[in-house]
């Protein structure tokens, strides 16, 4: 699994298509890698095909555009939306519990 988190200002991003980069958490074997890689384009229709370069399976967000979610998810990326703004290895900690804290408000604009 990889998973990739949008970030703005050194947090989460309150809307995704604001991101300056992406964490990407790497789980191979018994590690947790963890990458900050910049998104080299301005359109982001290209964003499921350059994430899924980098193998991501899975995005953790707050607000995202239903059409982004769409675009994601028919490129095989699942998408967490509404979470609420935590220190991003929190988020990873509550993602692999399974028990993300969302915001029904935050979901979608």
């Amino acid at each position: 699994k990889k998973i990739a988190m949008p970030i703005a200002n050194g947090s989460l991003c309150d809307h995704f298509e604001e991101f300056q980069y992406f964490l990407i958490y790497d789980f191979k074997n018994p590690l947790c890698i963890r990458e900050d890689i910049k998104y080299p384009f301005r359109e982001v229709e290209k964003l499921p095909l350059w994430l899924l370069t980098f193998g991501v399976t899975d995005i953790i967000s707050r607000g995202i555009d239903h059409e982004v979610i769409k675009k994601l998810n028919q490129n095989k990326i699942h998408v967490f939306v509404g979470v609420r703004k935590k220190n991003p290895e929190d988020l990873i900690r509550d993602y692999l519990k399974k028990n993300l804290d969302t915001d029904e408000k935050m979901c979608y604009y």
